[in-house]
């Protein structure tokens, strides 16, 4: 597929997919030239296609906007919260309260850093970043004044996040990666992955942008480490499109034997859970059977916890369809008897 005409393709259900999957081996001990190019854009991959599947009418379609981003972010994060107040058991008070903040990890505002909610994080922050550009591509019609206001927004947080003022919903995260949704939103609507796709010396500025970023070091948006605002913007951006272009060209050697990496793809917020709040009992269970860290071990984690979080996507999305369609036929029941009484 072309990609002035992508869509949910398969080739980005394999990118999301990979990165999931990628998030959770960031999570084991690992070199550290392998971290630094891993943390060069894993996570900022996930905001690039967020940004690149976004669609101008939600901006004029607020309702209807909202209403997606809840369903996508909001409905795991419940699940979340449910969840999480069920196991951590250390007073109702303080784990409403912190689902309410959900801080990621900062000793510095909060005492009992045992009650963080840890990676899960990414959830409420990429709902804000979304919702923020959502409100600022309404007012904001031009391209120009919208990357201004987005550039000066983003390195508010930069420095915000730099200086230890780590806001409640990660907000200082979501104002730096702003810049990167910004830039997945221009992609897609100047047809940037188009034009580069066959340019040799286009593919050799980006590897070079992206090894320069891994050689400066890498970018742990969780504790806000991050990389010169410049060098870290071109790193993870050249990343993601490399990474990209490398799924894209799985897909079609491949073919449908990458779909598998498609339901992980798209039961990310529901595996990002699974990993948040299940993984550690899940690797004192197969310590039993594999040695910890072992190849087998860190393989059978993966597995587990992918499906595990594809069930709970499917589960949770089949019960939200069921809803909608309830909650649909209630109002068109009454929207028929009222137009009957006014018939009358």
């Amino acid at each position: 597929m072309d990609s002035k005409t992508i869509s949910r393709n398969q080739a980005v259900d394999l990118m999301k997919g990979l990165l999931i999957i990628l998030m959770i081996i960031g999570h084991f001990p690992m070199g550290e030239i392998a971290y630094d190019a891993l943390y060069s854009f894993h996570m900022m991959a996930f905001v690039l296609l967020s940004g690149y599947f976004y669609k101008p009418e939600a901006s004029t379609q607020l309702g209807r906007g909202l209403y997606k981003l809840i369903k996508a972010y909001m409905v795991p994060y419940g699940v979340f919260v449910i969840i999480y107040c069920a196991m951590f058991r250390v007073g109702l008070k303080l784990e409403l309260k912190m689902a309410f903040l959900a801080m990621s990890n900062v000793s510095k505002v909060l005492e009992n850093r045992a009650a963080l909610i840890g990676p899960i994080y990414f959830i409420p922050m990429l709902f804000l970043t979304r919702l923020l550009f959502l409100f600022l591509a309404r007012f904001f019609k031009k391209d120009l004044i919208l990357t201004g206001v987005v550039l000066c927004l983003s390195l508010i947080g930069y420095f915000l996040g730099r200086g230890g003022y780590w806001l409640p919903w990660s907000f200082d995260i979501s104002m730096y990666v702003l810049i990167y949704y910004l830039i997945g939103y221009m992609a897609h609507k100047y047809h940037v992955l188009s034009y580069i796709k066959g340019k040799p010396l286009i593919w050799a500025g980006l590897f070079i942008g992206w090894l320069a970023a891994v050689y400066l070091g890498s970018m742990d948006i969780f504790v806000r480490q991050y990389n010169i605002y410049p060098v870290a913007v071109i790193g993870a951006v050249c990343g993601s499109v490399l990474f990209y272009f490398v799924c894209e060209a799985l897909c079609k050697l491949l073919g449908k034997a990458t779909s598998i990496f498609g339901y992980a793809g798209k039961s990310t917020a529901y595996i990002l859970i699974v990993h948040t709040q299940f993984e550690y009992f899940i690797g004192k269970k197969m310590q039993q059977y594999f040695t910890l860290h072992s190849f087998g071990y860190c393989l059978i984690m993966i597995v587990i916890q992918l499906i595990i979080g594809a069930a709970m996507y499917f589960v949770i999305s089949s019960i939200v369809r069921v809803l909608e369609h309830a909650c649909c036929k209630v109002v068109m029941e009454s929207h028929n008897l009222e137009t009957e009484r006014i018939e009358r």
